[in-house]
């Protein structure tokens, strides 16, 4: 972790930033000159001066406070860059859904908010949550919502360093305001935006069907298949999985099962809380009632016969992030026991969370298979780093282990839920998942300050 710094405000009407007198050294400057201040997109020119109190401590005057309009006192990183040093950094996290409660702006998502924010004093920086209203174009101002000793305050702040994109679902990120507003930023104002998509099962299957090194995760998939070839995957492998393109959570995934011994096809979905079994004589029938519109946003995967906790089927959901230095890392793993007769583990569906240290210690799991799941994820997030546009900080894997110890892919999420983690004995993977979006958001914000030429090249070229 880079090393922070104690902002505190001092009340006189200078135009001045007292700095540690190592920082100083350390960067070559001298007291008593003039300097250009930033924070967010405001940049004022001040005055440094010298002091002695403690090398973590920065003081600000109430002049230069109330100009670049500071929240309040706070651990803080500083970037140093040819005359102009940047306090902060200011990060702005984007969403949707807010209500007119000052104590629950998100309603029920106000506590996921609330978890995320409260690491924000020991990673450093000023860290908010807006939406596309409280934006005011105009001033570069926004009505920012921060967290300051667990209490909610709506205060005004300039256009942040870098935006981390938690848009809550597709259709909300669809709409024309928030395409608009995202557009903005980043063309407009080159603030880096990060996660900047949903994630298109469609476009994720062909992008990494491009790249070698993860094609042996890769299920044998159509997509838009035609009832031929549908029926021949079908016959191949005896069961299938049928998901929708823009489909999330698990929701209308189906699975159609045709038994060697038998003449007939199987459907077997979700329907609410039960679990649905339809019979039909023939694959033509079973389309033609389950999928009367068409294949055309669905994706078809081959069924995998995976390792098993007792009688059910297991997977695994492993969480990668980029860190403070820009590098992958995995935030979080754990296994997901399917619920009795369930299509898919998601625990909305009655599916369990096990953590893996349990398997591991019980001989369920062994140290080799969790490196090897480990290290597809990462590889798999390098692949998609590489082959997607704009920066991805954080991506949410389903991953399966078949019964000849083979890795599949079978989800990449880019908004990875943290439901799972908020169990027992992972709360240090829930932790740590919240951390590292923060982290990175330091490292876009240093990157884009200290290189802005080759950080907006690196943006274009992706």
């Amino acid at each position: 972790m880079k090393q922070t710094f104690q902002l505190k405000r001092r009340f006189d009407e200078k135009s001045t930033i007292q700095l540690p007198a190592s920082y100083l050294q350390e960067h070559s400057l001298t007291a008593n000159t003039s300097i250009e201040l930033s924070f967010g997109s405001k940049t004022v020119r001040c005055q440094i001066t010298q002091h002695n109190d403690c090398d973590q401590t920065v003081f600000l005057s109430d002049l230069l406070w109330k100009q670049l309009k500071f929240p309040f006192e706070t651990s803080i990183h500083l970037f140093y860059q040819n005359g102009c040093l940047l306090i902060g950094p200011l990060i702005g996290i984007f969403t949707a859904g807010f209500t007119s409660s000052k104590q629950f702006p998100l309603g029920q998502r106000t506590s996921q908010y609330a978890k995320i924010l409260q690491s924000q004093e020991e990673i450093g920086g000023f860290y908010f949550v807006f939406g596309h209203h409280l934006i005011d174009w105009e001033n570069g101002e926004i009505n920012g919502y921060f967290l300051n000793d667990g209490s909610w305050s709506l205060l005004t702040v300039p256009f942040p360093n870098v935006i981390y994109n938690r848009i809550p679902n597709r259709r909300t990120e669809n709409l024309a305001t928030i395409q608009t507003t995202k557009k903005k930023f980043e063309t407009e104002y080159a603030i880096p935006y990060f996660n900047p998509n949903f994630f298109n099962k469609q476009e994720i299957h062909e992008k990494l069907s491009r790249d070698d090194t993860v094609l042996p995760f890769l299920p044998e998939s159509l997509v838009k298949p035609s009832s031929h070839e549908l029926k021949a995957l079908l016959s191949k492998y005896k069961h299938l999985y049928l998901k929708p393109i823009e489909g999330s959570h698990g929701d209308e995934i189906k699975q159609i099962i045709k038994l060697p011994e038998e003449p007939y096809f199987y459907c077997r979905y979700h329907d609410e809380d039960q679990v649905r079994l339809r019979r039909y004589s023939n694959l033509t029938r079973l389309l033609q009632h389950e999928y009367p519109n068409g294949l055309d946003d669905v994706i078809v995967q081959q069924g995998i016969h995976l390792l098993k906790l007792g009688k059910q089927p297991m997977d695994f959901r492993i969480h990668t992030n980029k860190n403070i230095n820009g590098r992958w890392e995995i935030s979080a793993i754990a296994a997901k026991k399917a619920g009795w007769q369930s299509v898919t583990t998601h625990i909305h569906r009655g599916g369990e969370v096990i953590s893996i240290e349990d398997l591991v210690h019980d001989g369920l799991l062994s140290k080799k298979r969790v490196s090897q799941l480990k290290q597809a994820a990462l590889t798999l997030s390098h692949a998609l780093e590489h082959q997607l546009e704009g920066c991805i900080g954080e991506i949410g894997f389903d991953l399966g282990i078949d019964e000849n110890g083979d890795i599949w892919l079978f989800e990449a999420n880019s908004k990875p839920g943290r439901l799972i983690f908020e169990q027992g004995k992972l709360k240090r993977e829930d932790i740590i998942s919240r951390e590292l979006p923060l982290e990175y958001a330091i490292h876009l914000s240093k990157t884009a300050f200290e290189f802005p030429h080759q950080f907006i090249n690196q943006m274009i070229t992706l």
